[in-house]
Order: structure tokens, then sequence, then C-alpha cells
């Protein structure tokens, strides 16, 4: 040691510039350690963050999607139970052009048929009407039967006739009775 007593010095120096390197690595890893696990944390916040976005806007959409399906299907199904109870005079919107506004115009379209054909009808039973009303009416003795040739109509002339003359008749048709002549065959 006495050969070399400027080495030990050195030596004592160089081991504490060593340590001191040493502890500032150490304190830089402890340093990057830290500022990655705080990179990691934001990066799992932002994860976190987009995901709750993203399920958001799912969710928003799904809702729409939804709507757009389950309001037409509504306003369709309110439609047809109106119509089956009869109410022809529905509101129906008809702008879509997808599968339920398709629908929609449909309904409205047989809402229009089934419309006409009521009032069709209607005034065809009034015309009716009034021909049984002239019919019953007439002296004259009137009998009509369908194209099957069973009786649908007798006026009150030949009801009368038929039950004035039921025992007369009954000599030729001996199962003949006057009041069950409507829907019997014309060949009695």
């Amino acid at each position: 040691a006495a050969r070399l007593p400027g080495y030990t010095e050195l030596f004592d120096k160089l081991e504490k510039d060593l340590e001191a390197v040493s502890d500032l690595i150490e304190n830089d890893v402890k340093a990057t350690k830290a500022e990655a696990d705080e990179a990691w944390v934001a990066f799992k916040k932002g994860i976190v963050a987009i995901c709750v976005v993203a399920t958001v806007l799912e969710m928003a959409g799904v809702w729409w999607l939804v709507r757009s399906i389950t309001l037409p299907l509504a306003q369709a199904i309110n439609v047809a139970d109106a119509v089956a109870a009869g109410r022809l005079d529905n509101k129906i919107s008809t702008a879509g052009r997808d599968e339920s506004g398709k629908l929609l115009s449909s309904l409205g379209k047989m809402q229009s048929h089934l419309l006409e054909r009521a009032e069709t009808d209607a005034r065809k039973a009034a015309e009716m009407a009034r021909i049984k009303n002239a019919l019953d009416r007439v002296a004259s003795s009137v009998m009509i039967a369908d194209v099957e040739g069973r009786i649908i109509y007798m006026n009150e002339s030949i009801k009368t006739l038929f039950r004035n003359d039921e025992t007369d008749i009954r000599k030729d048709l001996p199962n003949f009775r006057a009041e069950g002549i409507i829907g019997s065959s014309v060949d009695i």
C-alpha cells in the first residue's frame, strides 16, 4: 500500500464516483418506471373512456334503430286494429321507403279499398232495401229464388196466398207448409 499511495485515494474516489453513477442510474430507472406506470394508467383510462364512449354511441344507435322499427310498427298495429274495428278514416304516414313504410303504405291502400267497398256495399244495400220495400208493398204475388233455386224472398201477398190455400196445395203436395217455404227449393 506504501508503494501506491495515490492509487488507493484514486480508487476510493473512483468507487465513490461509481456509487454516485449507480445511484443516478437507479434513480433514473425509478423515475422511468414511475413515468411508465403513469403512462400505463393513463392508457388504461383512455381505453376505458373509449369503451364507455363506444358503448354510449352503440346504445344510442341501438335505441335509434329500435325506435325506427317499433314506431312505424306500432302505427301499423294501431291502424290494423282500427280497420278491424271498422274505422276506415285513419291517417297513415307513408313517408318511409323501408319495409315499415311499405307496410304502412299497403295498409293505407287496403283501408282505401275497404272504404270504397263499404261505400259501394252501403249503396247496394240501400238500393236492395228500396227494392224490397217496393216488392213488400206490391199487390201482386212475388217470390224470388237464388241461382241455386232456393227461395230467398216472398212478399206478403204470396205468403197470404199460400197460407189461405195451404189445405188445397197439400192435396197435391202432402209435405207442403206455407211457413217453411223460405230456404226451400222452388221444386217443392
